[in-house]
């Protein structure tokens, strides 16, 4: 190696240098960005279970009530009569035309 490549070697080093620069600079940047990204991963992390909490607590706390007022219901017990005297209706229905169809076929 002469000195005429140690001088091409140096120039092409000084001329690449504001490039290095750059890439470290922008290295160092993502560096420092990167470590508040991770923390803020690790908080919405955080916030993410404890709100996954609180919808179970709170899923939990509806179905109980819900429990709750359909056993307290005062209307449940005069809901499921009209619907059996409902179904009883029908069913004299169906049999008072099946009688009217078979006296009319006879």
């Amino acid at each position: 190696m002469g000195p005429a490549d140690s001088v091409s070697l140096i120039r092409e080093a000084i001329r690449k240098a504001p490039a290095v620069l750059d890439s470290l600079v922008r290295y160092e940047f993502l560096k420092q960005r990167t470590g508040y990204l991770r923390a803020d991963v690790q908080h919405c992390q955080a916030e993410r279970l404890s709100l996954t909490l609180s919808m179970i607590k709170l899923r939990t706390e509806r179905d109980s009530l819900k429990q709750v007022i359909i056993h307290r219901d005062p209307l449940r017990p005069r809901l499921q009569r009209a619907r059996l005297e409902n179904w009883g209706w029908r069913g004299l229905a169906t049999l008072g035309i099946y009688l009217q169809l078979r006296s009319w076929i006879r």
